[in-house]
């Protein structure tokens, strides 16, 4: 089979891509609004077109002519929609402009007309009165010729050492006549002491907080969280200290600066943040050590999204072209 295509929606700063990468598919486009996170494409993928532009302002057209593809030619379209409005570390506003941008994403699924589309989003979509959201994103998608099927899956199931719980709408074209696959979870948890094993030395953040603060967080055990330690409640992700047995919990750019490293008392740097994230340590990013950060925050775990692009290639793509007997 040839390498399977793929272009990717709000990419932020590669994970999904890379794990598309090493699971043997050929980036063709990525675009995403954000200055820093392009710059940190460019580095690691200078193969493939990147495009710094607001969704609003892309079609299926552009994006066909760019690439030199026809109209259901694309093997995977994928993308992660903004998540905040549904996050439930946010203010889970249902009018968010930023719950959306899926609506986006929908149109261009519906002018490029690929074999699968893969779109990831947290888990919040479907707590509470976001329901209804959940409800609507996944009929939306359904009604443009989909065989469609949702899980909330862990990274951590993945081989990522980071609990990261993620809603992945998995949709194959009628034609096809196949239905979605998922990944196998993997048998063995990844502990954030494997993962900082070897870990290449780089400086860390910054401590913001007060002397005063500053000691009461030195105080934590691993595990231990500021909010529950001093009964603080108010924040659902809070000042925490890493524990070196079990994977990390949820690290994402609104609570990356409130992270302690399990036996230091200071903040982990940008490769101890890349390796709980399952970035590799040759992936270049661009900004200071905030940015950085919090595009790894912002990220789908490569690893995490490797397996996904696994099984769809074997599953699905491999399948309908022939090369492969179920």
């Amino acid at each position: 089979m040839k390498m399977p295509t793929v272009v990717s929606l709000f990419a932020g700063c590669g994970g999904s891509s890379l794990g598309y990468r090493m699971a043997g598919y050929r980036d063709l486009l990525t675009l995403d609004f954000d200055k820093w996170a392009c710059e940190t494409l460019r580095k690691n993928f200078p193969e493939t077109i990147v495009w710094q532009r607001d969704i609003k302002d892309v079609t299926g057209g552009q994006i066909m002519t760019a690439t030199g593809l026809r109209r259901g030619e694309l093997d995977v379209l994928d993308g992660s929609p903004p998540c905040q409005g549904f996050s439930l570390s946010g203010l889970r506003k249902d009018d968010d402009p930023r719950s959306q941008l899926f609506r986006d994403f929908v149109r261009i699924l519906r002018g490029m007309k690929p074999r699968v589309f893969v779109m990831e989003n947290v888990g919040g979509m479907i707590v509470g009165k976001m329901k209804y959201i959940f409800r609507e994103v996944y009929n939306t998608l359904q009604a443009q010729g989909y065989e469609m099927e949702c899980r909330l899956l862990d990274a951590a199931a993945y081989g990522v050492p980071q609990h990261r719980k993620r809603l992945i709408f998995i949709g194959v074209r009628d034609d096809l006549r196949l239905l979605p696959v998922f990944p196998k979870r993997e048998k063995r948890i990844v502990t954030v002491r494997e993962a900082f094993t070897d870990c290449p030395v780089e400086k860390p953040g910054t401590i913001g907080p007060s002397t005063e603060t500053f000691r009461m967080l030195s105080s934590l055990g691993q595990g231990e969280s500021y909010e529950k330690k001093y009964k603080t409640p108010g924040k659902h992700f809070n000042y925490h200290r890493l524990a070196l047995n079990s994977p990390a919990r949820t690290v994402c750019r609104s609570n990356c600066s409130l992270v302690f490293h399990p036996v230091e008392d200071r903040l982990l740097s940008t490769r101890e943040f890349a390796r709980i994230s399952s970035f590799p340590d040759d992936y270049q990013f661009a900004g200071g050590w905030a940015i950085r950060v919090g595009q790894i925050g912002n990220s789908v775990p490569p690893r995490f999204m490797w397996h996904i692009a696994k099984a769809i290639r074997e599953g699905i793509l491999e399948v309908a072209d022939g090369s492969k007997v179920i």
